[in-house]
């Protein structure tokens, strides 16, 4: 026996036992040998010759594949001869457990040269050219076919897997696909002997699918995980035969202290920057309910799937299975008790049914694969409804071909409703007929158990599975490959006592579950012009005395189908909501149609077929009875829009299409998946702090939890790639803290979430994040209540009870013409409402400039109509309402000349010119050696830019200072430490931005460096008349209070994080500011040269003196040459500066990242020089269109403004 850790025995533990079986272990060991080979499950000699035979033939195409694509791309006869290619079996087959008909897992790997996308169209093309060959099999033999390339540019015939340096540089497919075969091979030397292995998992394979307990994708064990507990069994008895494993296994399995992991050798390190399994490390690993770990680097958990659900069903069947042996083993049972059929269909009275159906039967196949692999995610989902003991997932779906003879007949099946005519009709009694449809249905059944009713409990009961049922149905839909017109999905719950219907049927049993007095609920998709929900339920019956069940169909409004029902009788009742909610279309023009139908459909019993014009009416008809307008005062016109008015509304409408302001069909179908799984884990979070807190169970479940969206996804006007603001409300039990600690957590562990970034210390705390590459922007509000019901409405004020500030800032998120012209004449700041402050229940602050003097410090007042209204642009500054003050004006001019045919919509969206704009520029470059970090330290820096902005603005002869609405991402590949510090200060030479990953790969001392750069315009004020003599701007002091600002961060680590402020010419700028093609700014105007006499002595107070700085320090006056030279920072830097520090080397490898240059002066240039000239500010002056008609911007501002 070899030793796998050199302490002379296989597995992380010694042995239990190594003593050879019993005389009575070898007796049950052959007949168990026997009662396999009665139970069919070994192939006959002439199959295993077929499967060398097709192993053959496939390795020689896959080496013809490999050779034709090198040939494709440019190698030699020789290389391309060279370049190999193999085939490497695993699963089951590689085990040596397969059984008649089982497929063939098979790993094809290729060189280097050989891309995935040349797998599945070259080789998939090439196998159906193949003789024998159809979509599933060869001569026969089924065969699953995965693909590796490998960094490797030929593939050698004794190439060993095993080798874990075969890894590096492989994508993370690769990666997955050979680790199928490492982890076989590793188990195989792991075991001490390998038939009395193979002999038990056989056995073990045979229970555990007649138990119908084999499906990792339903939350069960794989074939892997099961070999690899019969292998840890095998470890503990080396000296064991077979029957004697299986005996140890139910008894060792039975009682094992799961979450305690089994592992077959100790979990390895490897060359790879991989997660590797550890639960230490990892909140998600610990989550693992029956960890099994793979033996093969990198080792990860087998068994992730398993639920709670599926954990008890195993539990169960472990016990079932080590009562039985040990009768086996007293000579009380034969080994056939152990295989008898599962009892899935007897055991439970009520079951969900899924029915996936397409018309055609390759769409099926992938349709209802795709339904089959989200089973699980309604079984989790379920598993958190109150009232449900379990939710039980078989594992295997139904097959069923029906033909119809009409539309209505396809509908009905589509929905699980099949007659017994429909049922019966086989392809030849069709033949021939016109309009038939064929429908390919596939069924999945999950059992449900209801908890037993509590002791002294009366009432009715209410078991509400509409949630569930509804992210389940958003879940399947976002399927890339989705078709509404071709594939349907219904979710129906059905009773235990049904007819056995077998006609048509495919699968284990032949068995399909109907019953004529089920439910069922279609799905109805949305048009542009009607938003309809369907809404069915089921009222079930408990018996107080037996707790058996009834059901009765019945169909409610969804008004109805929100509030519960129970019957005249007063009996207790089981309420099964099942609720689909349509599709919501995100065409910006019915944005609010659907918002007025999903509203006033339940509330004032509107149709969905009812006029939008009607529905608006009945609003101003009903607001308060009493409304005649909107607003704190009258229309300023209450006309119809003119044919030009409407005319250049279409051209509008064009434009806006060509300018690519819309999303995808396909993003607005991920953005609802997104929020349905964010909707889940928000839940999830709460639940999961409430049990930390000390509820129950019970307590736990029904706090709830919910997400808001507000901000452009909520009015409807988001666009492609835009951020979804997102509202996390929770009860008063779940703090801020949790907030950012164990759900930021629980985001980071998410699959498919990247990029999470919590800033707790903003204006309103925050988490960035994306998920599915949909950035979502959180904020959280907890709430003054013990739960949060799905129902909640945030429009009652007295939710804002009690609660902290942020929390209550959390909760508050022929047009065209007119609005450019009116906001250009606003004046400013008279505040823009929508309608009168009003007081409310709290004793808080309300936007009011008579008692406030901070609220009549901004600029731009706009007031949120939620109480309580809050300022909506406090953030403006003198320099940003001067940039969209002179954007007002030219929009106003550009639509002018819009609607008198002068001009087209694409002069309004053209591209702003910032970065021509102004002649000197201030960069802020924010970086660190690590992209998480890089994250929250450039969210940080970007936050505190607008503080820098305001800083400027006391800078004396600064007439604006623009800040820039991005920053700009860079990664750097850097070779030495003078490198680190070059990139780290902006200084990016061109053998440096051209320089990948690859490059620095095995380079000593190499590193990388994330980078953030943000911008802000310099417009300096024209010299005054008159004036001589060399002007000096100096902006150390808000430089150096902004490094102090930012460097204030709590989490602020000087060894890991630089920043740097630095200022730049505009000739200066990087290409990455500009867009491909774009014309680089224009040199600046050159100045006469004359001879310099003295030098600046680069000194300045250390604190503002505006009016007076330069009476209190005259600089020397300059050469105009050196006048606003940059300094040492800069990229052509000349001039000196104050010194830096030098940063300690960080863990993370970042090297020496600079301090911010505390002292930055700028000389400014003399009057000739070209100057940024401010928007026109006298209201008198303003020569703009006007608006038409002797309409009067006065009167938005005559009335109703405090």
């Amino acid at each position: 026996m070899s030793s796998a850790n050199g302490n002379g025995y296989l597995g992380v533990t010694p042995p239990i036992s190594t003593n050879e079986s019993s005389a009575r272990e070898k007796e049950v060991t052959v007949t168990l040998m026997e009662e396999l080979h009665r139970q069919g499950i070994f192939e006959s000699e002439e199959e295993a010759k077929r499967r060398e035979i097709v192993l053959g033939r496939l390795a020689a195409l896959v080496k013809k594949f490999v050779r034709r694509v090198s040939l494709a791309r440019g190698l030699s006869e020789a290389a391309a001869n060279a370049a190999g290619g193999n085939i490497y079996t695993f699963g089951s087959y590689r085990l040596g457990v397969h059984g008649p008909g089982t497929d063939i897992d098979t790993l094809v790997v290729a060189p280097r040269h050989v891309t995935r996308e040349d797998f599945f169209t070259t080789l998939e093309e090439m196998l159906r050219e193949m003789e024998g060959v159809t979509e599933v099999s060869i001569s026969g033999i089924p065969i699953d076919l995965l693909f590796a390339q490998l960094a490797l540019p030929s593939i050698p015939e004794d190439l060993d897997l095993q080798d874990d340096n075969l890894l590096r540089n492989l994508d993370d497919k690769s990666v997955r696909s050979l680790n199928g075969s490492r982890v076989i091979n590793e188990i195989l030397r792991l075991v001490p002997n390998v038939d009395v292995f193979r002999a038990a998992l056989r056995c073990v394979k045979l229970w555990a699918q007649r138990r119908a307990i084999y499906s990792n994708v339903n939350g069960f064990l794989g074939g892997v995980a099961w070999a690899m507990l019969v292998a840890r069994v095998c470890q503990l008895y080396p000296n064991a035969v077979a029957g004697a494993i299986v005996s140890r296994f139910f008894v060792i399995m039975h009682q094992w202290a799961w979450p305690q992991p089994v592992l077959l050798k100790p979990i390895e390190d490897g060359p790879l920057q991989v997660r590797v399994w550890n639960p230490k490390l990892y909140p998600q690993d610990r989550a693992h309910r029956m960890p099994i770990i793979t033996p093969a680097y990198p080792s990860m958990c087998a068994t992730h799937n398993v639920m709670r659900s599926t954990e008890q069903v195993m539990r169960e069947e472990f016990q079932r299975g080590c009562n039985i042996v040990d009768q086996v083993m007293k000579g009380e049972a034969e080994w056939s008790a152990l295989f008898e059929k599962h009892d899935f269909f007897h055991r439970y009275r009520f079951y969900l049914q899924i029915i996936a159906s397409a018309r055609d039967q390759e769409t099926q196949s992938k349709w209802s694969g795709t339904v089959e692999s989200k089973v699980r995610q309604l079984v989790m989902r379920l598993e958190y409804v109150d009232a449900l003991k379990l939710a039980h997932p078989f594992i295997k779906g139904f097959n069923a071909v029906y033909y119809c003879l009409s539309e209505e007949e396809f509908q009905a099946v589509s929905r699980g409703e099949v007659p017994e005519a429909i049922a019966q009709r086989k392809p030849e009694d069709v033949a021939g007929k016109e309009g038939v449809i064929p429908v390919y249905t596939s069924s999945y059944f999950i059992g449900l158990s209801i908890k037993p009713k509590e002791a002294g409990a009366t009432g009715p009961r209410k078991l509400d599975i509409s949630y569930p049922t509804t992210e389940f149905y958003k879940m399947v839909k976002m399927w890339d490959k989705f078709d509404e017109s071709s594939m349907n999905i219904i979710v129906r719950h059905i009773k235990q006592f049904v007819y056995i219907v077998s006609a048509g049927l495919t699968g284990p049993s032949s068995e399909e579950i109907k019953d004529g007095n089920s439910i069922s609920t279609e799905l109805n998709y949305h048009t542009l012009t009607t938003y309809r929900i369907a809404s069915t339920g089921v009222a079930v019956r408990v018996d107080r005395d037996e707790g058996e069940f009834d059901s009765s169909q019945f169909r409610r409004s969804p008004a109805q189908a929100d509030s519960g029902f129970t019957d005249n009788c007063g009996e207790c009742l089981i309420f099964v909501l099942l609720h689909v909610s349509a599709s919501i279309g995100h065409h910006a023009g019915h944005f609010l149609l659907h918002l007025r139908q999903l509203t006033f459909t339940t509330h004032r019993g509107w149709t969905s077929g009812m006029d939008p014009d009607q529905r608006m009416n009945d609003i101003m008809a009903h607001t308060n009875g009493t409304i005649k307008y909107l607003g704190v005062t009258p229309p300023i016109s209450v006309s119809e829009s003119t044919p030009r008015e409407k005319e250049v509304t279409v051209t509008l409408m064009e434009e806006l299409r060509r300018q690519g302001t819309f999303e995808s069909e396909d993003e607005a179908k991920l953005r609802e998946v997104v929020l349905g799984r964010l909707a889940a884990l928000v839940k999830k979070f709460v639940r999961k702090v409430s049990l930390a807190r000390g509820l129950s169970e019970a307590a736990a479940n029904a706090a709830g939890g919910k997400i808001f969206t507000f901000g452009s996804y909520r009015l409807g006007v988001h666009g492609p790639g835009s951020d979804i603001d997102t509202l996390c409300v929770v009860p008063k039990h779940v703090s801020r803290e949790d907030f950012f600690e164990v759900f930021e957590d629980m985001l980071k562990e998410t699959e498919g979430v990247t990029e999470v970034s919590g800033v707790p210390d903003a204006y309103v705390p925050i988490i960035k994040t994306k998920i599915s590459g949909i950035p979502i922007d959180l904020v959280m509000a907890r709430l003054a209540l013990s739960s949060i019901p799905d129902d909640l409405s945030l429009q009652d004020d007295n939710l804002l009870r009690n609660l902290d500030e942020r929390c209550v800032r959390s909760l508050n998120g022929a047009i065209v013409s007119r609005f450019f012209i009116i906001m250009y004449q606003w004046t400013w700041p008279q505040p823009v409402l929508l309608k009168p402050i009003e007081d409310g229940p709290l004793p808080v602050r309300v936007w009011n400039p008579k008692l406030y003097p901070a609220d009549r410090a901004h600029r731009m007042p706009i007031i949120t109509p939620a109480y309580p209204s809050m300022c909506a642009t406090h953030n403006v500054t003198q320099s940003t309402q001067m940039i969209m003050t002179e954007e007002f004006k030219k929009a106003s001019e550009i639509v002018d000349r819009v609607i008198i045919g002068k001009a087209s919509w694409s002069d309004l969206f053209a591209k702003h010119d910032f970065f021509h704009k102004y002649r000197y520029y201030l960069q802020v470059i924010a970086s660190t050696g690590s992209p998480e970090l890089q994250i929250k330290w450039s969210g940080t820096v970007e936050s505190r830019i607008r503080q820098l902005v305001m800083k400027l603005e006391y800078v004396e002869s600064l007439a604006l200072a623009h800040p820039f609405i991005k920053g700009f991402e860079q990664v750097s590949y850097c070779l030495n430490e003078e490198e680190v510090r070059a990139v780290a200060q902006g200084e990016i030479s061109e053998a440096i931005a051209k320089r990948k990953k690859e490059d620095i790969e095995g380079v000593e001392g190499a590193s990388t460096v994330y980078s953030t750069t943000f911008y802000i315009g310099l417009a300096v004020e024209p010299r005054q008349p008159g004036s001589t003599g060399t002007r000096r701007l100096d902006i150390s002091y808000p430089t150096t209070e902004f490094t102090k600002l930012v460097k204030m961060w709590e989490k602020f680590d000087e060894n890991k994080m630089g920043i740097v402020v630095r200022h730049i010419r505009s000739s200066a700028l990087p290409d990455y500011v500009f867009d491909e093609g774009e014309r680089q700014p224009r040199m600046a105007q050159k100045r006469p040269k004359t001879k310099a006499t003295d030098r600046s002595s680069n000194t300045s107070p250390d604190v503002p003196n505006k009016k007076a700085r330069l009476v209190q320090s005259t600089p020397t006056p300059l050469d105009p040459d050196c006048l606003l030279m940059p300094s040492r920072h800069s990229i052509s830097g000349t001039n000196a500066a104050l010194p830096h520090e030098t940063l300690q080397s960080p863990e993370n490898g970042l090297s020496a990242l600079p301090e911010i240059n505390t002292a930055t002066a700028v000389d400014q240039p003399p009057s000739s020089a070209p100057v940024y000239k401010p928007p026109i500010k006298d209201a008198s002056e303003i020569k703009s269109p006007q608006l038409p008609n002797g309409e009067n911007v006065a009167v938005a501002t005559a009335s109703g403004i405090p």
